[in-house]
């Protein structure tokens, strides 16, 4: 049956599930479940146990005394959604004074309910109550001894069996009618207090209407069916919108998952109380005193107490919670330990006098506090902030209305909805600061033993004043206190640890420009846009005073705010909707076309709000899984971003497909799979371990940074360090950064800025765009900024505005209004050659100085990229522009001008802009330097290019181009890059650090540190075999003139290998026999030259008896060597700028090369050479500074130099006519050279 009739101790009640259909085992989350109650008489123990009642007429035993009471009828239990024992208290708390039966009708009346089950889960209920007419009637005895009613007990003999029939038109004898009070309960998981009430509200009228207990049971039926479908939406900016009993009503989920749900007045308290007397029963709650509110009013005490709790937030009340204490359990108040508990005025009488509870009337608005308890007093600087930022004043709607009458009562009520989320954010605003007073120093005392990291109470306690040591001993000692600071160390609760240090940066900076004591208070009203109400009653929308402390915060939250939405469900029309699945369907359709008009305007760039449209897929998905298609939920899921994704339900939802819908799904979903195995868990681009669980030093940030995919620039990290560093020496707490990468993940995550590619066109990726209309020399339209161009979407087209490539300076101006003599602040983009009157311009007004600071540095960048040939400039621009918005809102100080050193402030985040970058290439030879690109850029970290080679084209693949062979040092691998594009084809995975390459033929020989030679096949890269002969490092690999391979290691190990045969040919000893190091081999008339310590020692390739030594008078150790066209050998140590020239035939020294000059425009000298490399008629020598000298090979004289990379150049080669250097780990970016730029070669 769909609905179940069931008689709770003689009371009829409907009960039935509110919620979608359950299908495959799943049910989307619902409002609430509806249960209805007709009582009977007054009796202690209403609810004890379920009977079933058949008969619409309920016959029951009675006493003849005031006291009657129930001998239920047991019978099995079905299953419910919510615990047997929840719903076996209902009864108790929706009447808490007893049920008593009326001669005449009372007035109907709603209150809330918080039932707590044993586990500590919450359920929240609304109960309406209203009174239905009975006749009493007695049963006799004949009608006793026929029926089975239950048998009078033999301790009760003055009961006597009666029965109550409906009277819908109360037209019985007086002495008979009586008034039975019906309950009807609304039940959800959600705090949803104002909806639950609307909706039992909007349904009072026709329960009135009811006639009979059938027409009753139809009312409650069509309600159910309903509200049961009625889904709820996550967390974020989609609310939903549903019309039950002609009345629509409106469910508003939390912003933050990790923020429950608001959906009453935060002011509620103030009705009752006064500043001063909250301020005590927020001490009270912080301390956690045993507290009893007093009212007449279940309800009233409910929402003060719900009010307070969020007052405390994110300190969670976990003692006993009982906002309506029925009299049956008043023992309660004597339980042990702390409590919060409501009690009407006539059940004082019941409650011992005792100096340990505080009594909170809210009849009388006092709060009774004994002599002996001793309440420790708030901090005054904290109270003084909660005081100044509660004015009620402006809490009135009523006395705030100026206006004629609304129109109708949904435009009424839509403007008091608005008016009650303006009192809300006040409320939240002065609660905020209270506690960001009280605990904002909190984190100042965490610190780290090596393993973990761990709260400082002691430190804490010891900085604090005399006077507020009291408070802050009792406040450690609490239950919640613990929690708090478990969440704040190990990082949870970030969305209110973020607010408080953005607080915290704004309270020191205020205090260090103006000079303010310990006492005052920073002029900072609110982190959040504060609110003023206009003049006349148009409360939408209201208009933020923006205070200049944080001005740029405002500026930008209001630039960033998320777009919000409304789901208007269809209405259920019974005769239509004749089951769940068509009325689930009719949503479905109404979402879809929600999100097709959504996925247009993000399209078109008119609109972007990723976290709306995954809301949309979720209650999409939801319902699709209601209605058994289990697929196209999955496909609604695995489109949403990965901070929305349903993890669980996703998982549990796959795991019914049968194998080969999941390999169909996977194939058309290929990173589902690991979002449900670990979306939550590894959300970082690069994988790996959770980089937020330990403090992060100077030199790991870095790695941080790009396995989170925020900066893949080394540089940029560093500079952010800086940036969020305390004390210089310290490392950063996981919290700091994880907050920012949280902020940053909010809108950075949807730019995929590894499309910014060069040489030529750049793939074009939108980073920002105004949340405003504004006004261009295009006119009216949003403003764009991408990452190669600034433009303008007018009527839903883009129109370029201004090319990033070709601005030569963008200025800041005031531009005078049209038919104005007013001005406003905006921007225009000049190009080369440009007359400023043609420049195009853009009036921003407020936001004028962040659009200026994120062009500039875009244009820096790509002028910067385009001089250095380096495609990664762009995308390393536009990765600082997005932390650079991402500490905006955060509050970091936005410029020098705040009294910060600039490396302390958000512009430290823009190199391009402050000129920190390293010098460019030489620039009188701009078109010298063809092209870089990174080998490292997918990976976590930027390697050491250790060694290059380049393999030419090979007859079965590649055309002309031929492939460059990369290998790197940290990561353990050789790239193989397509010699035209630069693009990684393929890679080699080693066991240790890539030391020497050689292209022997169709193969490839790669050494590495691991004392391992590995054979692999030029084509594709498969492995033919590997040498493990060598005992040490193998430091350089030759080809002799005979074919052979030559082999060195570090410890003097030399041997030779047959290439055909794969196989070691013979070893070669050097002499003298203490010779324990070569690094480096070169082959040249038959001799094969090792290089060592001191000294170089030459082999005859066709008899290696035959060696000559010859000892360096310098005393260098030699690394490099190479030939040059007139056939002498150059040879230069990493410790020298010495070359030593010798004689390719006699052997003898002939010259030595200073390369490094130290003359001033040498730009900074050699300290060393890594590499040196032929290339016609020059010598090029790479340092160990990145400088690269180029010397006439003739006269050894020094005729260019040039500043290659940003770390020693590591490496060189020859690419055709092109030279190839590759640099250390610090820079990571190879650069591809045209020689001849620099005369005949």
């Amino acid at each position: 049956r769909e609905h179940l009739l069931f008689a709770v101790s003689g009371q009829v009640a409907a009960r039935t599930t509110v919620a979608p259909a359950t299908v495959n085992g799943h049910q989307a989350p619902t409002v609430g479940e509806v249960c209805s109650m007709d009582s009977a008489k007054k009796f202690s123990d209403l609810f004890s146990r379920p009977a079933v009642v058949v008969p619409p007429v309920t016959q029951c035993w009675v006493r003849q005394d005031p006291s009657p009471r129930i001998r239920p009828m047991p019978i099995e239990k079905p299953t419910m959604p919510i615990d047997w024992d929840i719903i076996g208290t209902l009864g108790t708390f929706c009447c808490p004074d007893g049920v008593s039966l009326s001669v005449t009708r009372k007035d109907a009346h709603c209150h809330g309910l918080v039932l707590t089950d044993l586990t500590g889960v919450r359920t929240y209920g609304s109960c309406l109550t209203f009174y239905r007419p009975f006749v009493v009637k007695r049963i006799s005895t004949a009608e006793v001894s026929s029926g089975t009613p239950t048998p009078v007990p033999e301790q009760d003999p003055d009961a006597m069996p009666i029965r109550l029939e409906p009277c819908p038109d109360a037209d019985a004898e007086s002495g008979s009618l009586f008034y039975v009070p019906t309950c009807v309960c609304l039940v959800s998981e959600y705090a949803y207090h104002t909806v639950l009430k609307d909706c039992l509200s909007s349904l009072l009228p026709d329960l009135l209407a009811a006639r009979t207990s059938h027409d009753l049971q139809l009312c409650l039926s069509e309600f159910v069916a309903h509200t049961a479908l009625v889904p709820i939406p996550p967390p974020g900016p989609l609310s939903v919108s549903f019309t039950n009993s002609g009345h629509t009503h409106l469910c508003q989920p939390s912003s933050d998952i990790s923020r429950p749900t608001l959906d009453m007045r935060l002011n509620y308290p103030f009705f009752f109380f006064d500043k001063e007397t909250v301020l005590r029963l927020i001490t009270c709650l912080l301390t956690e005193q045993r507290i009893i509110f007093v009212s007449s009013s279940p309800s009233a005490c409910v929402m003060v107490m719900e009010c307070l709790l969020r007052y405390i937030l994110p300190f969670v009340w976990r003692q006993h919670y009982v906002p309506i204490l029925p009299l049956r359990l008043v023992g309660l108040v004597e339980v042990p330990g702390q409590y919060l508990m409501g009690i009407n005025p006539d059940m004082v009488c019941h409650v011992e006098a005792d100096d340990g509870i505080v009594f909170a009337n809210l009849d009388e608005g006092t709060v009774t506090i004994h002599d002996a308890l001793q309440l420790p007093s708030l901090p005054d600087l904290a109270a003084d902030a909660f005081r100044t930022r509660i004015d009620e004043r402006q809490w009135y709607f009523d006395r705030l209305s100026n206006r004629p009458a609304y129109g109708s009562r949904e435009e009424e009520t839509a403007a008091r909805r608005k008016h009650q989320e303006f009192v809300n954010d006040e409320v939240k605003d002065a609660c905020f600061h209270l506690l960001a007073h009280l605990f904002g120093s909190m984190e100042d005392f965490i610190t780290s033993d090596g393993k973990r990291l761990q709260f400082n109470k002691v430190q804490f306690l010891k900085k604090l004043h005399d006077s507020e040591q009291t408070f802050y001993k009792a406040i450690c000692n609490t239950t919640m206190f613990s929690f708090f600071q478990e969440e704040r160390v190990q990082g949870r609760g970030d969305v209110f640890w973020r607010d408080m240090t953005g607080w915290k940066r704004v309270h020191k900076r205020t205090a260090s420009s103006r000079h303010t004591s310990r006492n005052s208070l920073p002029d900072t009203h609110s982190l959040l846009d504060q609110y003023v109400l206009p003049d006349g009653d148009d409360v939408s929308p209201y208009v933020a005073k923006r205070n200049s402390s944080v001005h740029t915060l405002s500026i930008l939250r209001r630039s960033l705010v998320e777009v919000s939405d409304v789901l208007h469900l269809p209405p259920f029309d019974p005769t239509v909707h004749r089951s769940a699945s068509s009325y689930h369907q009719a949503c479905i359709d109404v979402i879809s076309q929600k999100i097709d008009a959504l996925v247009v305007m993000d399209q078109r760039s008119l609109q972007s709000s990723p976290n709306l449209l995954s809301a949309y897929r979720y209650v999409r998905g939801m319902l699709y899984d209601a209605c058994g298609m289990i697929p196209e939920a999955l496909h609604d899921f695995d489109e949403m971003v990965t901070s929305m994704f349903p993890k669980t339900v996703a998982r549990a939802l796959f795991s019914q497909l049968n194998e080969e819908e999941k390999e169909a799904f996977v194939a058309t979903c290929m990173s589902f799979t690991r979002k449900i195995e670990g979306a939550k868990d590894e959300p970082y681009r690069h994988g790996g371990s959770d980089p937020f669980k330990k403090a992060i030093d100077n030199m790991k940030f870095p790695l941080v940074m790009k396995q989170l995919g925020m900066l893949d620039n080394a540089d940029a990290a560093s500079a952010l360090f800086r940036i969020l560093q305390k004390k210089p020496g310290h490392s950063l707490a996981p919290t700091v950064v994880k907050s920012l990468f949280h902020e940053w993940q909010e809108f950075a995550t949807y730019i995929n800025l590894n499309d910014a590619s060069l040489p030529s066109d750049p793939v074009e990726t939108d980073l920002y765009t105004s949340s405003v209309v504004v006004r261009s020399s295009l006119g009216l339209g949003r403003l764009v900024l991408t990452t190669k161009s600034i433009v303008m979407i007018i009527n839903e087209r883009r129109q370029l505005l201004a090319d990033l490539t070709k601005i030569s300076r963008v200025e800041k101006y005031r531009l005078r209004e049209r038919l104005s003599i007013l001005t406003v602040n905006a921007l225009r983009f000049i190009r080369k050659g440009q007359e400023v009157s043609q420049a195009a311009y853009v009036c921003l007004k407020e936001d004028r100085d962040l659009w200026y600071d994120i062009i500039t540095e875009m244009a820096e960048g790509f002028r910067y990229s385009i001089a250095r040939k380096d495609s990664q400039i762009i995308k390393f621009a536009a990765q600082n522009v997005l932390v650079y918005i991402a500490l905006l809102r955060q509050n970091y100080p936005a410029s020098a001008e705040s009294g910060f050193a600039l490396e302390k402030t958000a512009k430290g985040m823009l190199s391009y802009t402050q000129l920190k970058l390293p010098a460019l290439p030489d620039p009188r030879t701009p078109n010298a330097l063809m092209q870089r690109f990174n080998p490292s850029e997918q990976d976590a970290a930027v390697a050491t290019v250790e060694c290059l080679a380049y393999v030419p084209p090979l007859s079965s693949y590649d055309g002309d181009s031929g492939r460059l062979w990369c290998g790197l040092g940290s990561t353990k691998c050789v790239k193989v890059v397509h010699a035209d594009t630069f693009q990684v084809e393929f890679d080699i995975r080693c066991e240790d650090r890539v030391t020497t390459l050689l292209n022997v033929g169709t193969h490839v020989w790669i050494g590495s540190l691991d004392n391992t030679i590995t054979v692999v096949e030029a084509e594709n890269g498969q492995v033919l075999c590997q040498f493990v002969e060598h005992e040490a490092m193998v430091t350089s690999l030759v080809c002799g003139t005979d074919g052979m391979v030559w082999s060195a290691s570090v410890n003097g190990q030399v041997i030779v290998w047959d290439p055909r045969r794969l196989a070691l040919h013979h070893r070669v000893t050097l002499l003298p026999r203490d010779s324990h190091q070569v690094n480096g081999l070169l082959v040249h008339h038959g001799w094969v030259w090792c290089s060592g310590h001191k000294k170089l020692v030459l082999v005859n390739e066709d008899k290696p008896d035959e060696q000559k030594v010859i000892k360096l008078d310098s005393g260098i150790r030699i690394t490099s060597m190479a030939v040059s066209v007139a056939g002498e050998v150059w040879a230069g140590g990493s410790r020298s700028d010495v070359v030593h020239v010798f004689d390719g035939d006699t052997h003898a020294e002939v010259d030595k090369v200073l390369i490094a000059r130290a003359e001033s425009d040498a730009g900074g000298g050699g300290n060393g050479i890594y590499a040196l490399l032929s290339v016609n008629n020059q010598m090029w020598a790479g340092t160990k500074t990145g400088w690269v000298y180029i010397c006439d090979a003739s006269t050894k004289k020094l005729v260019k130099h040039v500043k290659a990379h940003n770390d020693g150049v590591r490496s060189m080669t020859r690419k055709g006519d092109y030279v190839v250097t590759g640099p250390g780990s610090h820079d990571g970016v190879i650069a591809i050279w045209n020689p001849t730029v620099w005369g005949e070669m």
